[in-house]
């Protein structure tokens, strides 16, 4: 019977473990070290599948549109979801016209925690 006592607290715990965790589906738990740092061992896909749109919609409404300068993105976020929200974004190369030779972008940038790495 103990060992039927245990099992049944298993998810318990996982809940206590996960439940102050601001994004759950992101979540790695403390026997392999929590979420503090994962970054470096995972590439989260949370912002390449879209996970995260309304964070960017709202930052997007909040900073990025009243500033007017554009959005560019590092990583695989959904191009064509951004531009049906009207989203300010561009790409750093539009078409094979690029007439910017030097290399300047004004702007802002999203980024996976990954690229943070030196």
């Amino acid at each position: 019977m103990p060992g039927i006592a245990v099992i049944a607290l298993l998810p318990v715990g996982a809940v206590v473990m996960a439940i102050s965790e601001k994004r759950v589906r992101e979540y790695h738990n403390e026997p392999v070290g929590g979420s503090d740092g994962a970054w470096e061992y995972f590439d989260n896909e949370g912002l390449d599948l879209g996970q995260r749109f309304g964070e960017l919609h709202a930052f997007h409404d909040r900073v990025v549109e009243p500033g007017g300068e554009p959005l560019y993105s590092n990583c695989r976020v959904g191009e064509e979801q951004m531009r049906a929200a009207r989203f300010n974004y561009r790409r750093r190369v539009e078409s094979l016209d690029d007439t910017n030779v030097e290399g300047i972008y004004e702007g802002y940038y999203i980024h996976t925690r990954s690229d943070h790495r030196p």
